[in-house]
């Protein structure tokens, strides 16, 4: 039987982890949409939030290449992070990240 993951996002720039957090809590997966946003700190407080309340995997949305964050959010990956997902542009910026995330069994 094919399982499908549900992805629920947050809407972009809200910088708010509650639906991501009942979407985990529900069986979902839920995605911290980071797009349009460009406060590095409420990101990753977001994310720790997301983190500490989800009850399950959970994942991240980016569309640029902010090292802030970026570095802030490979310390998830042991923690429930599971999916970082990119604009294919932001794709060469982060190639280094990229790798890192993979090692620690992020898609």
């Amino acid at each position: 039987m094919i399982k499908f993951e549900k992805f629920i996002y947050t809407p972009a720039g809200y910088n708010n982890a509650a639906l991501a957090i009942a979407a985990c809590r529900a069986g979902g997966v839920g995605i911290l949409n980071a797009e349009l946003s460009r406060d590095s700190v409420a990101i990753i407080n977001s994310l720790g939030f997301l983190c500490r309340k989800a009850g399950n995997d959970f994942g991240l949305k980016l569309d640029n290449e902010d090292e802030e964050v970026l570095a802030a959010a490979v310390g998830y990956a042991s923690k429930g992070l599971r999916w970082l997902i990119v604009d294919a542009e932001v794709v060469p910026a982060c190639r280094e990240w990229i790798a890192k995330f993979k090692q620690h069994d992020v898609r």
